[in-house]
């Protein structure tokens, strides 16, 4: 089967399920252009999804939605959109007066967009009843998870256009007499689309269709296209085998309550509103029969509710403080709970949807809860037998006794934590200690670092536990004697402990390792935060606004600055005051989970703050620490380097490995003045360590119209809580195609912001002499030996030198030796001959930065220079 396809579903109430096997019914799969088409007999709407295995055409499968990914990939296949729907609402959704009125404002439409190179060049268009539909076939194939992204939104008074939606309502400027409007849900690859000519009502439809555009090339959708693979689900669903009840008697009141999570529902799910407009809480719509939803509220109401209900029957379980439940049993027990609430909405109009199609949701929804629930158990069970597995281990099993030397074998992890071996109670670095806490076996942790002996034996009863204490960890150590009292402190040390000579601080990682080749202890530093990646249109067009003409850069930055694993580049923010510097450093910060460090502490000689957050910030002028001689070197350091020295007051010296990430704030491009970098090598090597951004002046508007810091608070979460800019990160972390730099993971680019590195004083002074000659006239200019010509500006040393204090009114002429000097320093500049002159041709733009640091007015010298060379090409 060639060309584009779609899923034809031949009526409206057809249920949506969410797996590929059992006895679901199956709905063929159509080239595109047939589909619509074709008359149909019923209602019949086309779902632009298609389930495509390797090496096979597609098959007749389930209308999909979401959860059935995981099915599908299972089972070897993907899920692609071969077209795309987009839906155009007129005003207000009104209808079309008549049949000739969509007719003929649709035909404009497509003399005017439809024509060579027009936004529906490529489209099929047909009537709806209140609107109409541009279809467009696709290449490449979407994969679901990519859809929203490469869709966008066209765009309102809180989002940006952005994507395929963007460009389309951006081209077409809708007609005004028809006021249309993109609907922006069409970026939902679950929708389906009713077909043109179908039975709605009793009466069949046949409006305006035009699908000449689907004859041609299909859409190239690449622009909009970005790589993107859905986030793993913390904890997968479990395999299932449910099956549905044929007779589902309500739940009676007595039943409800022996399962006593009354209480928990009303906390969680109570009623909304008062008199004629309260609507139930959970609770009380189950004991009533009545739905506990509104009006259009019934899918997304009837999946909490369900996902609650799973939540508390199987929670007592996860906890191990019951039996596991029968997850048939429980399935049941919800669908009769929820039934009758659901029939009762359909019949008296609070749900438009059929009975029929409405319950078969409902249990879609009880068979993906139970499915995670069970997953969720799985997971307990598993943590659970670890902790068995580890007492056992360390105590000679469950009637041995206790070994004389303890420890917990660190098992490998899929996020990359190396199996270095077991960890020790007690880790002795200098003259202090590391006490293990071991109470979570999946994530075992060292208290911080303390000095007080005192402390050891009280750490140790909570974080291990003792033999004889059934309330103690989970490694039950002897730390007790016979009597009932702690046993000494130096024996403790002797059974338990274990000496280091290093302590590291490792980014990124979340358990400890102890190394006993190199006696050292790795302790996690900072992670990145766990957050569901969401897409929020208002961060990403301010950091659009942000990144100015380099944007793309900086979500690409944005998009690797979780991998502490990797040096990157340094971010200069340079614009107004208002436009969100200081807020973004706060944001970047807060995907760790922590606030920033300051460029001055950050340098200071007890810097452990950077055991905390790897995000180091430096606002409008670099100041270092008075500990740091260097600050231009120490700033290469903090950028370029994977490891660095820590010294926290009152403890041994350790070692931060990871790399921190950088980002200066300023009005103007004076923060960083970095010492040495003159030559041309210089610079490179900065550039490419600081990646310069000029920020858009819109972006204060931007931020002032959205509702200023009451508004953007939202952005920054709290403690504990992630915020819009931590999803929306994680998004493009999951959706962005990202180039790698060959020594950074962004590396930085030349921009004029580098080049003014270059400017020296006696470099700027030499070039504002020259500017002063040219600015003095043609005449003046030759007697200084400063010609204009196509490739630059030649300067003639001598004759510069010459007429130095008539052209700059300073008597104190540079050597003889300095103006060449300062000349070919400068990248670009070659030798030539003027005449019987040697001269040195320099770059206009090094006149330019010249003019900036002086006070000279660039504009005017940029003058000169075009009148100069437009006379010589006249003659």
């Amino acid at each position: 089967m060639g060309g584009p396809q779609v899923v034809v579903l031949p009526t409206i109430h057809t249920a949506g399920v969410d797996r590929l096997d059992g006895e679901a019914q199956v709905h063929p799969v159509v080239d595109l252009t047939s589909a619509l088409e074709a008359s149909y007999d019923t209602d019949a709407m086309l779902h632009p999804a298609v389930v495509v295995h390797e090496g096979a055409v597609p098959s007749p499968h389930p209308r999909l939605n979401k959860p059935v990914l995981a099915h599908v990939k299972e089972a070897g296949g993907r899920v692609e959109v071969q077209a795309i729907f987009i839906d155009v609402d007129l005003q207000g959704h009104r209808a079309w007066a008549s049949p000739a009125e969509a007719a003929e404002v649709l035909l404009n439409i497509l003399d005017v967009h439809g024509a060579d190179g027009g936004a529906l060049e490529r489209a099929g268009v047909y009537a709806t009843r209140h609107g109409w539909r541009v279809v467009f076939a696709v290449e490449p194939p979407i994969p679901a998870s990519r859809y929203r992204a490469t869709l966008g939104h066209p765009g309102d008074e809180k989002n940006k256009p952005s994507g395929l939606l963007g460009w389309l309502g951006s081209a077409l400027r809708l007609d005004p007499a028809t006021q249309g409007e993109i609907d922006p849900s069409c970026n939902q690859w679950t929708r389906c689309f009713r077909a043109p000519r179908v039975m709605r009502d009793g009466c069949p439809t046949d409006g305006f269709m035009d699908l000449v555009g689907l004859e041609g090339p299909p859409l190239q959708v690449s622009d909009w296209l970005q790589a993107a693979e859905r986030a793993p689900i913390r904890h997968a669903p479990a395999s299932t085998d449910l099956r549905r009840p044929k007779e589902a008697p309500e739940v009676g009141a007595l039943e409800w309550a022996q399962l006593g999570i009354d209480g928990a529902l009303r906390r969680r799910y109570p009623g909304t509103g008062q008199g004629a407009n309260r609507v139930e809480g959970l609770a009380q719509g189950i004991q009533k029969r009545r739905p506990w939803w509104g009006v259009g509220q019934r899918n997304e109401a009837v999946y909490q509710g369900v996902a609650l209900i799973a939540e508390l029957i199987y929670t007592p379980a996860v906890e191990g403080q019951a039996e596991p439940p029968d997850p048939q049993d429980t399935a049941e027990l919800i669908y009769r709970a929820v039934r009758p609430c659901v029939e009762y909405a359909c019949e008296t109009g609070v749900s438009g949807t059929a009975v029929g199609e409405a319950l078969d949701e409902a249990w879609s929804a009880v068979e993906r809860r139970v499915a995670v629930e069970e997953g969720r158990l799985a997971v307990a069970r598993e943590r659970a037998e670890k902790a068995r597995v580890l007492r056992e281990r360390l105590t000679g099993g469950p009637a041995g006794q206790a070994p004389d030397r303890a420890t917990v074998e660190v098992e490998q992890h899929d996020d990359g934590d190396a199996d270095d071996g077991p960890l020790a109670p007690i880790v002795v670095h200098g003259s202090g200690f590391y006490i293990l806490d071991a109470r979570d076996p999946e994530a075992p942790r060292y208290y911080p670092f303390t000095r007080n002996p005192a402390l050891i034996p009280a750490l140790l009863l909570r974080g291990c536990g003792d033999r004889g204490d059934d309330e103690g960890g989970p490694l039950k150590l002897r730390l007790k004697t016979e009597k009932g009292s702690m046993r000494p402190m130096p024996a403790l040390v002797v059974d338990y402990g274990v000496q280091v000579t290093d302590v590291v601080v490792a980014h990124g990682t979340t358990r400890p390792v102890l190394d006993a080749e190199t006696f050292s202890l790795q302790v996690p530093g900072a992670t990145a935060v766990e957050v569901t990646p969401r897409h929020h249109a208002d961060v990403q067009g301010w950091l659009e606004l942000l990144g100015g003409d380099d944007h793309e850069a900086l979500l690409d930055w944005l998009a690797t600055v979780t991998e502490l694993d990797s040096p990157t580049c340094a971010l200069y923010l340079q614009g107004p005051g208002g436009a969100g510097k200081g807020f973004f450093g706060a944001c970047v910060a807060s995907l760790f989970g922590r606030g920033f460090e300051t460029f001055e502490k950050a340098t200071a000689k007890h810097n452990d703050g950077l055991a905390k957050t790897p995000v180091v910030f430096l606002d409008e002028q670099m100041t270092a620490s008075q500990d740091v001689r260097n600050p231009s070197a120490a700033f290469r350091s903090l950028v370029a380097e994977t490891e660095h020295r820590l010294e926290p007051k009152g403890q041994p010296v350790m070692t931060l490995r990871g790399a921190m990430r950088v980002i200066i704030a300023a009005n103007n491009a004076d923060a960083l003045p970095l010492i040495g970098a003159h030559t041309q090598a210089d610079i490179e090597a900065v550039a490419s360590r600081i990646r310069w951004f000029g920020i858009d002046p819109e972006a204060v508007d931007y931020l002032r119209d959205l509702g200023g810091r009451q508004y953007t608070a939202r952005w920054l979460g709290g403690p504990g809580r992630p915020g819009s800019f931590a999803e929306h990160v994680a998004w493009l972390r999951a959706n962005r195609q990202v180039t790698r730099g060959r020594r950074f993971l962004v590396d930085g680019r030349m921009r004029e912001y580098h080049e003014l590195l270059a400017m020296t004083d006696e470099r700027a002074r030499v070039l504002a002499a020259a500017c002063s000659a040219l600015l003095k006239g043609t005449n003046a200019a030759k007697k200084a030996g400063v010609y204009v010509r196509d490739d630059g500006v030649a300067i003639n040393a001598s004759g510069l030198r010459s007429q130095w204090s008539l052209i700059t009114g300073d008597k104190g002429a540079p050597g003889a030796a300095l103006i060449p000097r300062a000349l070919k320093a400068l990248a670009g500049v070659h030798e030539a001959r003027e005449g019987n002159k040697r001269v040195y041709v320099v770059p206009d733009k090094y006149l330019g930065l010249a003019c900036d640091n002086y006070g000279l007015p660039r504009w005017q010298v940029q003058g000169v220079l075009e009148a100069e060379r437009t006379s010589s090409g006249e003659k």
